[in-house]
C-alpha cells in the first residue's frame, strides 16, 4: 500500500477513504487510517485507526476504533481503544483495552481493562485488572487473572464447586456445627 502524503519512507500509512469499499483479505506492513468499508479479514503490522466499517476479523499492533462499526474478531498485540460512538460485535483479545463504546462479545486482555461511563458490554471480561466507571452498562462475568493465587493465600482452597471443609473452630465440643 502507498505512503501517506507528507510521510517519510519510514512512516508508511495506508489511507482508505470514506468512499472506498474493499472486498477480500488485506494486509499492510505499516499503519492504516481506515474511513471506508472492508468486507473481509485484515492484518496490519502497525496501528489501525478505524472510523468506518469492517465486516471480518482484524489483527493489528494497536487498534483505535472511533465512530467505527466492527463485526468480527479483534486481535491486538498491544492496545485496543473503542470510542464512544463505536460498536463491536465480536470477541476482543489484546494487551489492554479502554472501552467507551458498545461491545457484544468476550474481552480477554493480559493486563488492564477500563470500561468508561458511556460503555456497554454484553459479554465476559477476563483481565489482570478491571476498572468499571459509574454509568457503564455491563452484562456478563468478570474474571481477574492471578486472583486465584491471592484468594488461595487468603482463604485456602478456592474451588467454588467444592464445599469448604469444616474447621475445628466451626464445630463445638459435641461436634455440632456453629
Amino acid at each position: 500500500m502507498g505512503e501517506f502524503w507528507g510521510a517519510t519512507k519510514e512512516q508508511k500509512t495506508a489511507v482508505i477513504s470514506r468512499s472506498m469499499v474493499i472486498r477480500g483479505e488485506g494486509t499492510c506492513d505499516g499503519d492504516v487510517d481506515m474511513r471506508g468499508e472492508i468486507i473481509g479479514n485484515i492484518r496490519i503490522q502497525g496501528t489501525i485507526r478505524v472510523g468506518g466499517c469492517i465486516h471480518g476479523d482484524l489483527s493489528a499492533q494497536d487498534v483505535y476504533l472511533d465512530a467505527a462499526q466492527m463485526e468480527g474478531k479483534v486481535e491486538s498485540r498491544s492496545n485496543v481503544r473503542v470510542g464512544q460512538d463505536s460498536v463491536v460485535i465480536g470477541d476482543i483479545s489484546a494487551e489492554s483495552i479502554v472501552n467507551a463504546g458498545a461491545i457484544k462479545g468476550d474481552i480477554v486482555v493480559n493486563s488492564g481493562a477500563t470500561i468508561d461511563k458511556y460503555a456497554i458490554v454484553l459479554g465476559n471480561i477476563c483481565s489482570e485488572t478491571l476498572q468499571i466507571s459509574n454509568g457503564a452498562r455491563m452484562e456478563g462475568m468478570c474474571q481477574l487473572r492471578g486472583s486465584k493465587d491471592r484468594l488461595r493465600e487468603v482463604f485456602g482452597d478456592v474451588d467454588t464447586k467444592k464445599k469448604p471443609k469444616k474447621r475445628k473452630s466451626d464445630v463445638d465440643e459435641d461436634g455440632k456445627t456453629l
